[in-house]
């Protein structure tokens, strides 16, 4: 059981792998790029303090796009109501 992406049948298994290789390069992209600049400031925070947050922000702005997109796309399709309400609640409560 799969979807279809550009006419070629996907299986779950590659959609996962594909999902985690781009989280993984997001992350390692951004602290690449975090370490290249060591004169960022921000307030008081300078150095490796400013980049750990600086990535910290980065990934939860990325994990809280992709929430929403789950949650709008939840709410699409044959019982998008239901679906959307339930995927809407289940995030809620991961998040706290």
């Amino acid at each position: 059981d799969g979807s279809q992406i550009l006419g070629m049948m996907v299986g779950h298994q590659t959609r996962v792998a594909v999902g985690f290789l781009l989280g993984m390069c997001f992350v390692v992209g951004t602290k690449s790029w975090v370490e290249k600049h060591e004169d960022l400031k921000f307030g008081n925070l300078t150095g490796k303090d400013l980049r750990k947050v600086f990535l910290m922000v980065a990934v939860m702005t990325l994990h809280s796009f992709t929430e929403g997109l789950g949650i709008g796309v939840a709410f699409t399709g044959k019982d998008g109501a239901h679906l959307g309400a339930f995927i809407t609640a289940s995030l809620a409560m991961h998040n706290v």
